[in-house]
């Protein structure tokens, strides 16, 4: 479960914003009562088992605008960024599931079969136009809208300690799950047994009000990964991608050779911390990306009890993916024979 930032502002998240309603129209609670009773009757009586359960998301809210200074930034805003923040998460990530399929070929084909999947590729994201909005455009909207959502943040950490105690748009988040069972049977005549259990979590993490509930389904540091993730991705678009255009007006002459080129000359690459970051970085956010960009109260949302549910199961197919990706670099990177382009690539350094 993701946990709340220490400072009480946010818990680690980057995509996910729930829709919130304006603060003077915002329930103080929501309940959603699920009922189910079975009944069985045999020759020894009747049983019947009544098991009712209850949810309700409390929000507790205190201040307002007066305490907290303006009403800038608004929670509209933040929510308006994070919104594009989706967007252009699902399009970059999807640039990303087509780049890794290569080096994962490569796990069991070798660099031949990386080479072929990478033309294929190719033809998708490095298509003039095509290539400017899925990959350089969602990864300057992605990075532009992260450190926008950051500056709203820090404003209002500082509205709160400037103007001091209330903050108008902080909140914690009650669910409280009760559960009541009873059993009656007619041997022995009126007799019956009544347990009833009440479990309450609370979620306090400030501005966790608004996005808490979709920052459950997250992995645990998931914005400090996407930071750390940034120079890795930048660094390897600038190798593989800038340079090449900048020398020879174009790369498509690069393909993987280029990868045991580098590990030749003794010129390593943080694979490993560039791979595994990503594939953690995806598979923590695509599910919640997808709520975003939803419509509001569409059915095709995945809730929250099933975002923290499928965590283990995101988890686990993250590292699958990160070590065939990686079995299949290495692959790459001792790959035996002449390397061709050499002479060429040799002028890349």
């Amino acid at each position: 479960m993701a946990s709340s930032s220490s400072d009480g502002i946010e818990p680690y998240n980057v995509w996910a914003v729930d829709d919130v309603p304006p603060r003077e129209a915002r329930p103080e609670s929501e309940a959603t009562p699920t009922t189910y009773t079975i009944t069985t009757a045999g020759s020894a009586g009747e049983t019947t088992i009544i098991r009712n359960t209850t949810s309700t998301t409390q929000l507790s809210r205190t201040g307002g605008d007066k305490a907290n200074g303006s009403g800038f930034p608004s929670v509209g805003l933040y929510q308006g960024l994070g919104r594009w923040q989706a967007y252009s998460a699902i399009a970059f990530g999807a640039f990303g599931i087509i780049h890794l399929v290569p080096p994962m070929l490569a796990s069991v084909g070798g660099i031949n079969l990386a080479n072929k999947a990478l033309i294929w590729g190719r033809v998708y994201y490095q298509t003039y136009g095509f290539e400017e909005v899925l990959v350089y455009g969602s990864l300057m909207v992605h990075l532009g809208t992260s450190l926008g959502r950051v500056a709203v943040r820090i404003i209002w950490k500082a509205k709160a300690y400037i103007f001091g105690a209330d903050r108008s748009l902080l909140a914690s988040t009650a669910i409280t799950t009760v559960a009541t069972s009873s059993s009656s049977s007619s041997s022995p005549p009126g007799s019956s047994t009544s347990v009833t259990s009440s479990i309450t979590t609370t979620n306090s993490g400030g501005h966790g009000s608004i996005e808490g509930a979709s920052a459950l389904g997250l992995f645990p540091r998931h914005r400090l990964v996407g930071w750390m993730l940034t120079p890795l991705v930048l660094v390897h678009m600038d190798q593989m991608r800038m340079v090449p255009v900048k020398v020879f007006g174009d790369s498509s002459m690069i393909d993987y050779s280029y990868i045991t080129f580098l590990h030749q000359m003794r010129r390593p690459a943080p694979y490993v911390l560039l791979v595994g970051l990503m594939a953690y970085h995806m598979f923590s956010g695509a599910p919640i990306a997808v709520n975003m960009v939803l419509p509001k109260g569409s059915g095709r949302r995945i809730k929250t009890q099933e975002l923290v549910r499928s965590k283990r199961v995101r988890a686990a197919i993250a590292g699958v993916v990160s070590m065939v990706t990686l079995v299949g670099v290495y692959r790459i990177m001792s790959a035996k024979g002449g390397i061709p382009m050499a002479k060429l690539y040799r002028s890349l350094l």
